[in-house]
């Protein structure tokens, strides 16, 4: 039987029509694959985003639900611990990290408020000031100083590394933002601001009025007040030198008037023409910017007023009085010169042009302390008046002011016989502690009378001690606390403690303490 063999394939290539065209169907579903995928991750991003927001929604929902159900003291206790733990935080970074963070915040803040509604802006503010009235009212005494130094030192290094473009930039800001909020707050908060600046700015000036108070400076040659750093005291002496003030704008105001009239024997109309107006009334003709006295360009009504000098300071004093009763004064020098002749002393000048010896003098400057002075303060004056100027009727002017003398008495609805003993009896204390007696000047009879608030100081003592002996631990330790304080400088102290534990008795025995020594405590 004959055997069937296999035939050997060929070994000659053959054609694979489908090859290609598999390679062709899997590239495509390739293609097709990496679409899908694609599709499938740009619609899971959105997903992943709002799940995100979520989950931030509702972490901040819960921060909310956790902030109302928590009570004042943990709150103001949680603040406190971000507070420090942001200090912290800050003042362990580097300049560089300060830098950063800084300059992120800056941009985000810029970027969010470009971003913001005019409501959205008004509702941020509104939340700005009522968080910073929660802050500070919550703030200690050192804090509040640490945050103004704080503040200070950072307005001072902006200003002083910034351009003068900058400068210019940061005036235009401030203005147009104080039109803006002006133009928007309410009369209640119009009229609170004008007090506010009428206080910080030591100056009455109103709408209503439209008077402005102008402080006019009295110093000695070369004695300008100046403001410096620890270490630029040199600098600081150099400024003050070339700083003009009101006083000495006035002798360049008076030198170059009378300068153009012998050059051009007339007095141009850009040139202050202050012939024959006194130092203080300057403000009521012309205007002070950049330490010169220039014309008025507004109908603004405005009054000088010099800084008021004690008598005790005898050289300014006159100069003070030299400068309310002469005109057209070019220097120091001519201030000092009373007819023809120099005095080296302006109190000599003073005296030889007859103000420091006619007695009708110290009576306008007692009625001018008495317009602000207290009670007090303004025995006090009279005393310095007496022992540093030259009165020959100091009876006149005690009767003259006797009830701006005992108006403190007064207030205590005091007989007015009563009142004004107390008041006399004071101004013989005084004298005493001076080392002089009244009866050189007065001598008027008034009797001797002990007030009713007289302090037995030796019982003081002795009940300050015996209610020390029975302090409990706890009440020495506030005791011992509060009389350290008193010898380093003084502060502030709250004693805290429960009903009946003894505060009251705290309180008692400092008092007898520090009257014997004769040192200040105020309890609230």
């Amino acid at each position: 039987m004959a055997k069937r063999t296999k035939k050997p394939k060929s070994k000659q290539p053959t054609a694979r029509v489908g090859r290609p065209r598999s390679r062709a169907v899997k590239d495509k579903a390739r293609e097709v694959g990496a679409t899908t995928s694609t599709s499938s991750t740009s619609t899971t991003k959105p997903s992943q985003k709002r799940r995100l927001a979520m989950k931030k929604a509702e972490t901040a929902e819960k921060k909310l639900q956790r902030k109302d159900e928590e009570s004042e003291e943990i709150t103001a206790k949680r603040r406190r611990l971000d507070a420090i733990r942001k200090r912290k935080a800050r003042v362990e970074e580097t300049e560089e990290e300060h830098k950063k963070r800084t300059s992120s915040n800056k941009e985000r803040t810029s970027r969010a408020r470009s971003e913001e509604t005019e409501d959205q802006y008004r509702r941020r503010k509104s939340s700005n000031r009522v968080s910073t009235s929660r802050a500070r009212s919550e703030e200690t005494e050192g804090e509040r100083i640490r945050r103004m130094l704080a503040n200070a030192e950072r307005t001072f290094k902006a200003r002083s590394e910034g351009t003068e473009t900058d400068t210019l930039k940061r005036r235009a800001q401030n203005k147009e933002h104080m039109t803006v909020t002006r133009s928007t707050e309410s009369p209640k908060a119009s009229e609170s601001r004008k007090e506010a600046d009428r206080k910080r700015h030591n100056s009455h000036v109103t709408e209503d009025c439209g008077i402005a108070r102008k402080d006019l400076k009295v110093h000695l040659k070369n004695a300008q007040g100046v403001v410096y750093k620890e270490g630029e005291e040199k600098d600081a002496a150099e400024r003050g030198q070339l700083r003009e003030t009101t006083l000495t704008a006035w002798f360049a105001a008076n030198k170059r008037c009378y300068d153009e009239l012998e050059s051009a024997g007339m007095i141009p109309e850009d040139v202050v023409d202050c012939r024959g107006i006194y130092y203080v009334e300057m403000p009521e003709h012309f205007q002070f910017t950049k330490g010169k006295w220039t014309l008025r360009k507004n109908a603004t009504r405005s009054i000088g007023r010099m800084h008021f000098v004690s008598p005790r300071d005898q050289k300014r004093f006159a100069l003070r009085v030299m400068l309310l009763n002469v005109t057209d004064a070019k220097s120091y020098e001519d201030l000092q010169t009373v007819g023809g002749v120099f005095y080296e002393k302006f109190v000599d000048a003073a005296k030889a042009a007859g103000y420091l010896t006619e007695d009708i003098f110290y009576e306008k400057s007692l009625e001018e302390a008495a317009s602000f002075h207290s009670a007090p303060q303004l025995r006090g004056f009279f005393v310095t008046l007496l022992m540093f100027g030259e009165i020959h009727n100091a009876e006149e002017l005690w009767y003259r002011f006797v009830d701006d003398f005992s108006e403190d008495f007064l207030y205590k609805h005091l007989p007015k016989e009563k009142a004004e003993a107390l008041a006399y009896n004071d101004l013989i204390d005084r004298m005493n502690a001076m080392g002089e007696k009244l009866d050189k000047w007065m001598s008027l009879g008034y009797e001797r009378i002990i007030p009713d608030d007289v302090i037995d100081f030796d019982y003081c003592s002795k009940e300050g001690d015996r209610m020390r002996s029975t302090l409990v631990a706890e009440q020495e330790e506030v005791v011992k606390a509060v009389l350290d304080a008193v010898k380093s400088g003084g502060g502030l102290i709250y004693v805290d403690g429960p009903g009946g534990s003894g505060k009251t008795y705290v309180y008692l025995t400092l008092i007898n303490i520090l009257q014997v020594s004769f040192l200040g405590l105020a309890m609230v």
